[in-house]
């Protein structure tokens, strides 16, 4: 028989010790997942309006069913993105083999281990070479307020964000005692004792790193959480809401990655690579060697912004002057800004 969301949360123990591995486990970069983009997804190019700013009021939830009568064991989950454009011309779009783990391969990540290892680069040249990676978080919300979109209030989507609101998430949950001695940190995931979330929208200008002009985007620094509250009046009227929530733990399942040979193929295509001819290609051990390691180090440092959602500036990536066929773009996080670094 099936429990309800307040038995689970009952048994769950110290939900907040939990977290605090699942979140310094994100920060360390070892979970695993990916995403599918669909209607499920709530997107936010509306937000917008026409002086560039906008907000929305909305909630993170506890994890959802599990469709088997329990909860699954995160409220979200983290994946890692190669989006650019190679010297051929062509595009390369995939999801990172590295999020199933270290023990996996990605001809991306070698890439870069190469480019980190070559002695005869300075660290600037290197930084041009390495190849950006995407990371990406998704959640399921609840849409409390979206002057833009009535329609949206009461739902719940899965909501895919990046660095910069991860981190006033662990900010939140986990304060820093030394700085904040007096700050109590509150679990941002719990429905009755945790604080919505305003997703603050604004606009600034960064010079593109290839022309030097201006260009405007949307930045989400501004963005914070509220006080302690509750969704809802009484406990027992949250089982409607939580039994709404998407299943975050498919979206981590292995087959909704291309293989390495298929990965390996399109990197051929956008890179040209000639040290993925070799007669002994990379294998999985490759990925743990300390230069491979460090090059993941600048990886995850090659941007501090993001965007969120559908919400990019093609136009700096040279995509009209492309002609894409068959490909879908992510709507990412801080796609672009990373590819502006290369």
């Amino acid at each position: 028989m099936a429990k309800s969301f307040a038995e689970l949360r009952a048994s769950q123990g110290n939900v907040m010790d939990k977290l605090k591995q699942k979140v310094d486990a994100a920060k360390r970069g070892t979970t695993r997942d990916p995403v599918l983009n669909d209607e499920t997804f709530y997107t936010i190019k509306h937000v917008r309006g026409p002086d560039g700013t906008g907000v929305v009021k909305m909630r993170f939830l506890p994890a959802p069913p599990d469709g088997k009568g329990g909860m699954e064991d995160d409220p979200f989950i983290k994946y890692y993105e190669y989006v650019f454009k190679g010297p051929t011309g062509k595009w390369y779009n995939n999801k990172s083999r590295m999020t199933l783990g270290s023990h996996e391969s990605d001809p991306a990540y070698e890439y870069n281990g190469k480019i980190f290892a070559d002695e005869t680069l300075t660290k600037e040249q290197k930084k041009k070479k390495l190849l950006p990676r995407s990371e990406h978080y998704v959640a399921n919300v609840l849409i409390e307020k979206d002057a833009n979109a009535p329609e949206n209030e009461g739902k719940v989507f899965r909501f895919r964000f990046g660095p910069m609101i991860f981190n006033i998430i662990d900010e939140t949950m986990f304060p820093n005692q030394e700085l904040y001695p007096d700050k109590e940190g509150i679990n941002v995931f719990d429905p009755f004792e945790g604080a919505s979330f305003y997703l603050r929208v604004t606009t600034k200008e960064i010079p593109d790193s290839r022309t030097g002009q201006l260009i405007k985007v949307p930045s989400y620094e501004k963005s914070s959480f509220g006080e302690k509250s509750s969704i809802v009046k009484n406990p027992e009227d949250f089982e409607e809401i939580w039994n709404r929530q998407y299943s975050l733990k498919e979206l981590i399942s292995p087959d909704k990655f291309k293989s390495y040979e298929e990965l390996v193929k399109d990197f051929k295509a956008a890179m040209n690579a000639s040290f993925l001819d070799t007669d002994e290609p990379l294998t999985a051990a490759e990925p743990k060697s300390n230069s491979a390691k460090s090059a993941s180090k600048i990886e995850d440092n090659l941007s501090t912004e993001e965007t969120l959602d559908d919400e990019l500036p093609w136009d700096t990536l040279d995509k009209k002057s492309e002609t894409v066929e068959d490909t879908t773009f992510s709507d990412g996080d801080d796609d672009w800004f990373k590819n502006l670094k290369g």
